[in-house]
């Protein structure tokens, strides 16, 4: 249960989803800092859960920076109140921290060791010089457990949603040993996506429901291309297709006395166009389209449902853990604040490295539809390393992101995110390499990966007291965004035939049924299951 509370809280921490490389809409300039900044590091290693009683505190890392705003001011006198990262409070001179026995205007003192969570408090002789306080919001409630989410009036907020991207690659003879030989394979992905996303919230009496809607339309195209030899033939085969998608869906979360009671849900997905495919016995110019492809691709509806929602009457509080939440959805963001998460791997000079960095840049006023909002301007990149492997080494620039959150509810005021990458051979034999895996075929010098996207996010209503915790504000849209950079549209589809087929043991699935797998299918070398 405790490594669960461990990951629980990580997550929290973190939205990690993985992409391109980045190309920045603005120059971010510098960051300033506030008279006391937060300053958390997360490090996980390949050996950090080999004690099963391995802490939060272990890998959660926190100090505070105090700047000096004033003139000289004598250190003696002067006391920090905190909490630290065992949990205890703390009363300490501030002397402990800085050799200093007089501070000027710009002088930094770190303290360190502290509960991410804490309060911190600066004082000399009962006045105080300087704080850091949490948030005292009565969070809604799911099992007795605080969530990052905070209403008590009727309001609402509306995003407008836009997203673009494109997947191309070019890839010339590629040797596929026994199997012949690739003389050219390219493909170009594309797709658009906008909408809204809006929460309505609305309150009666001890009772508040907050209904969520998204309306998403997306276009998709693809197309691919390849010639390959092989058994002394020359086949050409590939695929165009155009298509248009839409998802509509709602959701509905009911509390009574803050505590979750109802829930409810329903929707459509729909995703259709034309398709193209050519093959060996159906050239380009034939315009052919398989008979098995169904029209529409997706046509599903979910009517809206409603159920009660039942606490768990076997579950346990445990009050430690959850003072511990409410602090940490309480926790504040100011300018200077950063936020470091490193996971890295290394087994002999071979591994990885991924690195998320989420600082508070600015405080800055923002003008949007219903006025101008004070707001904090949050900047979020990615990266990863790739090391020591056969293959070579390799640096990717993943993601870059650029929010800017209300001072006073936190939610996103905007949000926008672009990249564009392009992968070589060199890379990606570096990327294989630094988890050790086999290159499925021996690459080509002449190899090009490339992905672009953007994606924008913007307020455009809002009224009521809707607020997020600052933790899920700086955290939670990574993978909004990402989906919407990535096109919706290409999701939607499920695939160019809207059904899946995999294989297991000696049966297969296609269209949702069972039938008898081939009796030539076996299991290759490799480990994938093959049925010529």
């Amino acid at each position: 249960m405790k490594s669960l509370r461990v990951l629980v809280i990580l997550l929290a921490l973190l939205a990690v989803p993985l992409s391109g490389c980045l190309t920045q809409l603005f120059d971010d300039g510098p960051v300033t800092q506030s008279v006391l900044a937060r300053k958390v590091s997360i490090v996980l290693d390949e050996n950090t859960f080999d004690d099963m009683d391995t802490r939060f505190e272990d890998v959660v890392r926190t100090r505070f920076e105090y700047t000096h705003p004033g003139g000289d001011t004598s250190v003696v006198g002067l006391q920090v109140r905190y909490t630290d990262d065992t949990g205890t409070d703390r009363v300490r001179p501030l002397s402990e921290f800085t050799a200093k026995s007089t501070l000027t205007e710009g002088d930094v003192v770190t303290i360190d060791r502290v509960n991410i969570t804490s309060d911190l408090v600066i004082e000399q002789d009962g006045a105080v010089l300087a704080e850091r306080l949490g948030l005292r919001r009565a969070w809604l409630e799911i099992d007795g457990t605080p969530i990052p989410l905070h209403t008590s009036e009727t309001g609402t907020a509306v995003w407008s949603l836009t997203g673009t991207s494109g997947f191309k690659f070019d890839v010339k003879d590629v040797d596929l040993g026994e199997s012949g030989r690739v003389e050219y394979a390219k493909g170009d992905f594309s797709g658009t996506s906008d909408g809204t996303f809006s929460a309505a919230t609305t309150r009666s009496g001890s009772s508040t429901d907050i209904n969520y809607e998204t309306k998403i339309k997306g276009l998709f195209d693809a197309f691919a291309d390849s010639r390959i030899h092989s058994d002394g033939e020359t086949i050409e085969t590939g695929f165009d297709i155009d298509a248009e998608s839409r998802l509509d869906g709602t959701w509905l979360m009911g509390f009574r006395d803050r505590a979750l009671s109802r829930t409810g849900g329903g929707g459509s997905v729909f995703a259709d166009g034309t398709v193209h495919v050519w093959d060996p016995e159906h050239p380009k110019s034939m315009g052919w389209e398989p008979e098995d492809v169904e029209h529409p691709f997706i046509d599903e509806k979910e009517p809206f449902r409603e159920e009660s929602y039942e606490t768990d009457p076997y579950m346990e509080a445990d009050q430690e853990y959850l003072a511990f939440m409410e602090r940490l959805w309480g926790m504040t963001l100011d300018v200077g604040d950063d936020f470091r998460f490193t996971a890295s791997y290394d087994d002999a000079g071979t591994g990885f490295l991924f690195e998320v960095v989420i600082q508070v840049t600015e405080r800055v006023a923002r003008n949007v539809g219903f006025g101008n909002v004070d707001t904090f301007r949050v900047h979020e990149t990615m990266r990863f390393e790739a090391s020591g492997s056969s293959y070579g080494s390799g640096s990717y620039d993943l993601a870059s992101f650029t929010t800017w959150l209300d001072t006073r509810t936190y939610l996103p005021v905007h949000a926008q995110v672009a990249y564009t990458t392009t992968y070589d051979e060199e890379q990606i034999r570096a990327f294989y390499g630094a988890f050790e895996d086999d290159l499925p075929y021996d690459l080509p010098e002449d190899l090009l990966l490339a992905i672009n996207s953007e994606a924008v996010l913007r307020l455009e209503e809002y009224s009521g007291d809707l607020a997020v915790s600052p933790l899920l504000g700086i955290t939670g849209l990574s993978g909004p965004l990402m989906m919407m950079g990535a096109g919706m549209g290409m999701g939607m589809m499920g695939g160019p035939y809207g059904d899946e087929t995999y294989y297991e043991d000696e049966a297969y699935v296609h269209d949702d049924e069972w039938e008898e797998g081939p009796s030539d299918c076996y299991w290759d070398e490799n480990g994938d299951y093959v049925c010529p």
